[in-house]
């Protein structure tokens, strides 16, 4: 369109060269008023027609089908992303203190136990020999300390008499006191209160001091552990809020309280470790030892900013732009926008500022092109999907 008004201006041009040159000031300036009037009456004519061919054109081509997006100020918040998982606040594992063979299990997978409680019995039988007859030497020591006592008492026998009857009784409270508590090694107990989650243990089978025998899970109290890159260690610190999700229970966010940020990097991954306790009772009893759990930690703040979906931003070699829904006439066309963005979150991006090629701001109200923008040129003919 642009080539036929320079066309037009070029036959003006030589039509006024085939006149007859003016010879004084005066004839020359009226010559180019003419000139003037005569250019702005064939760019007047050529807008003329270039809106009765769009118009032409608009009723046979209806261009490419597009959807879009009104863009208004809005608030932005840049969150940083981690993922962890979920740890018991107590979960240890139950082991025999003494060699032996098991001769009883007392609990099952599941149960609950308390801490202390009997969950296995060594093969101690030899040790019951032993009590019994330590029993037995204590009951007839007793017996004869008892009687030494009152003769004593009433001024018969000798001090040393009394004395070695005590001495016996005593040594002999002593050592099944000993055997009692030698014994108790060959009970497996648990060290803490929780459900038993793990256990192989059999009759009959062969255990040493060390080996894991029992997983108890205390699941009333559960933390968050994760692994955070040192670039924003300047970023996280304890009290600092946080959203946790588990998304294999349900799509909820819940709010929480970074509890614990280490100090330490790891030189071999370069990251810190944090935790976060679950102080919501009915979400402690929901989750368990070992899952997922996404983080979000809030990084940036913009209370009223222009957005819009990351995906619909295009790069060219030097700038980033957005392509923006138009009218021209009837017909609808493309506009290309070249864009300065901030940060970007969950999937939109800050427009901190915008430019058409017309030298337009870019504006609230302003309908951005978010499927359909491929390959779309400025001033592109496209037919917007009604929403």
């Amino acid at each position: 369109m642009k080539q036929f008004i320079y066309i037009l201006a070029a036959s003006t041009l030589l039509f006024a060269c085939s006149k007859p040159e003016a010879s004084t000031l005066e004839e020359k300036k009226k010559e180019l008023e003419l000139l003037n009037k005569e250019i702005a009456d064939l760019q007047s004519k050529a807008k003329t027609l270039e809106m009765e061919i769009l118009e032409m054109d608009s009723q046979g081509s209806s261009g490419k089908l597009v959807a879009t997006e009104i863009l208004q100020l809005a608030p932005f918040e840049s969150f940083v992303s981690l993922e962890g998982v979920v740890d018991a606040e107590e979960s240890t594992l139950a082991t025999a203190q003494a060699p032996g063979l098991v001769t009883q299990v007392l609990v099952k997978v599941g149960q609950q136990v308390s801490k202390g409680q009997v969950l296995a019995v060594l093969d101690m039988s030899t040790l019951n020999k032993s009590k019994a007859e330590l029993k037995q030497q204590l009951s007839f020591a007793t017996t004869v300390f008892e009687k030494q006592a009152r003769l004593w008492e009433q001024g018969i026998g000798t001090e040393l008499q009394y004395l070695n009857a005590k001495n016996q009784k005593e040594a002999l409270s002593n050592s099944l006191a000993t055997l009692e508590a030698q014994m108790d090694l060959y009970r497996i107990k648990s060290p803490i209160s929780g459900s038993v989650e793990v256990s192989e243990l059999k009759v009959g089978q062969s255990v040493a001091p060390g080996m894991p025998l029992f997983r108890i899970v205390n699941l009333s109290s559960s933390k968050i552990k994760a692994s955070v890159a040192e670039s924003y260690s300047n970023l996280i610190k304890p009290g600092a809020q946080v959203m946790i999700q588990f998304p294999d229970i349900s799509s909820d966010w819940h709010s929480a309280q970074m509890d614990f940020v280490s100090k330490f990097i790891d030189p071999m991954n370069r990251t810190f470790g944090v935790e976060i306790r679950i102080k919501d009772a009915a979400l402690n009893r929901s989750v368990k030892p070992n899952m997922i759990a996404k983080l979000r930690i809030s990084e940036y703040k913009n209370n009223e900013v222009f957005t819009v979906p990351t995906n619909c931003i295009q790069y060219s070699e030097n700038d980033a732009y957005i392509v923006l829904a138009d009218q021209k006439g009837k017909q609808g066309i493309a506009r290309i926008c070249t864009v300065k963005t901030g940060k970007s979150s969950q999937g939109r991006t800050e427009i901190l500022s915008g430019m058409l090629s017309d030298s337009t701001q870019l504006q609230a109200g302003a309908a951005v092109i978010t499927a359909g923008f491929q390959e779309l040129n400025d001033e592109q003919f496209i037919e917007i999907s009604p929403r």
